[in-house]
């Protein structure tokens, strides 16, 4: 969860590290949910990152999960965030 570029993170941690993924993830839930949540933007990050999940399986399940416990309005903004943070995840 930072706004730095994965070579940046790399340098910081001072040693050869394997796969490095990055994602302003508090801005995508303060944009998309209104709230300081990381968790669920971080959700589309890590599908992208792990590259073994379907980002529309995950979706869906996660719509079917959710639609019976929040507002429509809050199932499709943390939907927004997890599908923004998929697509803005730096992986380096």
């Amino acid at each position: 969860n930072s706004r730095k570029s994965p070579d940046e993170v790399r340098k910081e941690l001072g040693k050869a590290v394997g796969k490095v993924a990055i994602v302003d993830a508090t801005g995508i839930a303060l944009k998309e949910l209104k709230r300081n949540l990381p968790n669920t933007p971080l959700i589309g990050a890590l599908i992208k990152a792990a590259g073994f999940l379907k980002l529309d399986d995950v979706l869906a399940g996660f719509k079917k999960q959710y639609s019976g416990k929040f507002t429509p309005e809050v199932v499709e903004a943390n939907l927004r965030a997890i599908k923004t943070a998929y697509d803005e995840v730096k992986i380096g």
